[in-house]
């Protein structure tokens, strides 16, 4: 009899565990981790040089929802993310806050979410490959749970039995 309240107490663990409203320690997500997680972001989808519609509207709901950031907050974050991006000391550091202040379980659901932006026009870049599997190294994940990472962001963004088509 207790086993659905069982299963509802892991779920709700899981999720209290991957959540992005909150780092490791506990503190709520502050501008410098919501700038890194929108970088990584924004690095996947000018993986193959075209931004397109599909990927840039997966940045968009991403940010909505992991992070409540309105339309003024999601604009003022691609404004710091472009100066960011031009500065390499301060890409580096990008790294560096999120193994800092994320958890392993978090770091996955952040690369589950560059899958989501990865798939979001259905095509699978070798360009988009390479750098996930350069971010997989730096969030220091295994192949193992870039693959898990990519599952949880197929089993959200493609509809049953659709599969990407891989260039």
């Amino acid at each position: 009899m207790n086993a659905p309240q069982d299963s509802n107490q892991k779920i709700y663990e899981l999720i209290e565990k991957t959540a992005l409203t909150l780092d490791k320690s506990g503190t709520p997500t502050d501008s410098e981790l919501k700038l890194a997680i929108f970088l990584l972001l924004g690095e996947i989808s000018d993986a193959d040089q075209n931004l397109g519609v599909a990927e840039l509207r997966e940045i968009v709901d991403i940010m909505a929802k992991e992070f409540q950031a309105g339309e003024l907050e999601i604009t003022q974050l691609a404004e710091l993310a472009h100066d960011t991006s031009c500065c390499p000391e301060k890409r580096n550091r990008i790294y560096t806050t999120l193994l800092e202040r994320l958890s392993k379980e978090q770091r996955i659901k952040v690369l589950s979410l560059v899958w989501q932006v990865i798939l979001a026009d259905g095509l699978v870049r070798r360009s988009e490959i390479a750098v996930e599997q350069h971010l997989c190294q730096k969030l220091e994940l295994s192949k193992r749970e870039s693959e898990h990472a990519r599952a949880l962001a197929e089993a959200r963004v493609l509809p049953e039995g659709f599969e990407p088509t891989e260039e």
